[in-house]
């Protein structure tokens, strides 16, 4: 707010015209100056506003490609992810096909074995037999 001049003088004296311009003349360059200093002090506020409204955007257009990179690593993690695990789970499946297989074929050579087993004890016991009654016949 710019000041108010006093009227020199008192009660009913009267200032010249000369004494009008100059004190109305400093006023205005007082006013103006101030004028031109708010003017210099709110362009400094705008250019600093604006820098930092400027840093802002950069900033969250940086923050913006991170986060689309972020995602697009996580959505690719996930696909990797589910491709792991379809792979484990069909190797898992090949792995219990191939022990049922192998547990059928341990099944099938231990009857096989018993079979075997059986044929030559009776195989053996007939010829016991046959050697006892020949050797009976002999005696």
């Amino acid at each position: 707010m710019p000041k108010k001049i006093k009227k020199k003088g008192g009660k009913g004296k009267k200032v010249g015209k000369k004494g009008k311009s100059k004190a109305g003349k400093a006023e205005y360059d007082d006013i103006l100056k101030q004028a031109i200093a708010n003017a210099h002090l709110w362009e400094n506020k705008l250019g600093t506003v604006q820098t930092a409204k400027n840093e802002y955007r950069e900033n969250t257009r940086t923050l913006l490609r991170e986060n689309e990179d972020l995602q697009l690593q996580v959505e690719k993690s996930q696909k990797e992810t589910v491709q792991v695990i379809s792979f484990l789970k069909e190797e898992d499946i090949k792995k219990d096909a191939q022990i049922n297989r192998l547990q059928a074929m341990v099944k099938d050579l231990k009857k096989e074995y018993r079979k075997d087993k059986q044929n030559l004890i009776s195989e053996y016991t007939s010829e016991i037999d046959l050697l006892q009654a020949s050797l009976g016949e002999k005696n």
